[in-house]
């Protein structure tokens, strides 16, 4: 009786470790996926304003444009902020609002347009025929391209990257590259 005791004991502890285990992944998931939509338009919202800011004298058309892109930056921001944070509220419940799509490799062209409109100039190209992906690898690829495009946003100083999808039988392989070495911060180039 006391061996039956003693495992149910041990079996009850086990559980609630594990359950302890399985909420802290899952948190850390939420903040790396809360980090990396973040972060990202914050670093390309950071550029447009710069940029913006340089050429407001000297070029106030193409600093108005900026401004623009830099409202869709901040809207898609909030839109990724609250989708990542619905998840944190979500219930069982049918009625309540669906939330914004994960985000996969359907929403780069928007991420390039908005590296460009922060100075960076963006090649995409692709080889092989697109595959459907899995959510997670789709958001993986997403997420891979935005962390790239987002440093080479903040530190290239060509101000240039290439994005390259091949696609191989059912793997994605995904390069992003810039010629350019690291910049002191400067601010990007006017765009043309």
């Amino acid at each position: 009786l006391e061996s039956v005791k003693a495992r149910a004991t041990h079996a009850e502890r086990t559980r609630e470790e594990e359950a302890r285990l399985r909420v802290t992944e899952e948190r850390m998931r939420i903040a790396r996926e809360l980090h990396d939509a973040v972060a990202h338009h914050m670093a390309v919202a950071h550029a447009q304003a710069g940029t913006a800011a340089h050429l407001a004298d000297t070029h106030p058309e193409q600093a108005r444009g900026i401004l623009t892109d830099l409202v869709g930056t901040t809207s898609s921001a909030l839109l990724e902020l609250r989708a990542t944070v619905g998840v944190l509220r979500q219930t069982a419940d049918p009625d309540t609002d669906p939330l914004e799509p994960t985000p996969g490799l359907d929403r780069l062209p928007a991420l390039v347009a908005g590296c460009e409109s922060a100075g960076l100039s963006v090649a995409v190209s692709t080889e092989g025929e697109a595959q459907p992906l899995s959510p997670g690898v789709d958001l993986t690829a997403y997420r891979i391209i935005q962390e790239a495009l987002t440093n080479a946003t903040k530190h290239a100083s060509d101000h240039a990257a290439r994005v390259r999808l091949r696609y191989e039988d059912a793997r994605l392989l995904i390069t992003v590259t810039n010629d350019g070495t690291a910049n002191d911060g400067a601010a990007p180039p006017v765009p043309g």
